[in-house]
């Protein structure tokens, strides 16, 4: 399995869990950095989804994710993670949260996967190359940096962060 379809798998694997549990009575909620930074159950379960997946398919591999894991690793590579980005939108159930997965190297990101379970999206990036679910290339907007055009504004500025970002990354469309 590529770092690419990995990347997809685990933020697919993560989205199918969240998805059973998006409007549904929350467990667990606590406050991380401030009173609206909260992780709940549904996070750390996701992360946990993940963290088995990265283990099983790159043993040799680290990981970092935004509820606390922190595996090292001896390949030199460590998977970047946000299990749930949005989880005050998940909490109160409104539609708008993703689940990003990355790998980086020395050199920096690798490619990325992230899901947008409410809209049954799917964004892939390697290189300087974002595609939809549908295969499509993503193309700039009116207003945007060079490379990145928005995918809805809270997409685009999560796959800003996990490729890169700047001036003559990855150029991002919607589907």
């Amino acid at each position: 399995m590529t770092d690419l379809e990995l990347a997809e798998q685990a933020a697919r694997t993560a989205a199918d869990l969240l998805v059973g549990r998006f409007r549904r009575p929350a467990r667990g909620i606590e406050s991380k950095s401030s009173a609206t930074d909260l992780v709940s159950d549904a996070d750390r379960a996701a992360e946990r989804a993940i963290a088995e997946l990265l283990r099983h398919e790159r043993p040799d591999d680290a990981m970092l994710g935004e509820e606390g894991a922190d595996a090292t690793g001896s390949s030199g590579r460590r998977w970047v993670v946000d299990p749930l980005d949005g989880t005050t939108n998940f909490l109160y159930g409104y539609p708008a949260w993703c689940v990003s997965v990355a790998p980086e190297d020395g050199t920096g990101p690798v490619v990325g996967g992230i899901r947008d379970p409410p809209s049954q999206e799917t964004f892939r990036a390697a290189g300087m190359l974002l595609v939809t679910e549908a295969g499509g290339a993503v193309t700039g907007l009116a207003g945007e940096p060079p490379g990145i055009a928005a995918a809805g504004p809270r997409l685009a500025e999560q796959l800003a962060e996990l490729v890169g970002g700047a001036a003559g990354r990855p150029a991002l469309a919607e589907q």
